[in-house]
């Protein structure tokens, strides 16, 4: 479960904190509006439940607040005033917690179908690493990272033989 919200900016992190959770702000409205804050999230292995929980939102609040204290005022009246929304999702994760990134099969019928999944509770931190890799791949240009751990996140090491 993640919070959202509008809040001073001037309270908020000019730039994204992220540790024991993460704080966001400045993200722009689809609107046009004020813009939001996000904070989050919790993670409760094997439910599949997308009702949001108080508690949830009382963990993503603690959380938001310990990683930027001087938020902590804004966002706690933001909650106070029921002006907290909760978005509630299931995160897709492989079996091993690593990403899948490469092409799907080696078979005629799969050619030009590619991944960019499983990016699981770590989602800001491998989103932008796997989408340059996948990009060197397409484009055969030098990957990103060591050709080992390019291999570790390749979609063909969950094939069966």
């Amino acid at each position: 479960q993640v919070a959202w919200g509008r809040s001073d900016a001037a309270a908020l992190p000019a730039a994204p904190v992220n540790g024991d959770g993460h704080l966001i702000a400045g993200v722009p409205e689809p609107d046009g509006g004020a813009p939001l804050w996000l904070a989050g999230a919790t993670f409760d292995r094997d439910s599949h439940d997308l009702a949001p929980r108080d508690s949830d939102a009382e963990a993503v609040r603690e959380r938001a607040t310990r990683l930027h204290p001087p938020s902590a005022e804004s966002i706690d009246q933001a909650f106070a005033r029921g002006e907290a929304q909760a978005w509630v999702g299931v995160r897709c994760a492989s079996g091993d917690r690593r990403p899948l990134v490469g092409p799907l099969g080696d078979a005629p019928e799969d050619k030009g179908l590619w991944a960019c999944t499983a990016l699981g509770s770590r989602g800001l931190s491998f989103a932008a690493l796997c989408a340059e890799l996948l990009a060197a791949q397409w484009h055969g240009e030098p990957l990103p990272l060591p050709a080992a751990l390019a291999k570790a996140l390749d979609t063909r090491r969950t094939a069966r033989p």
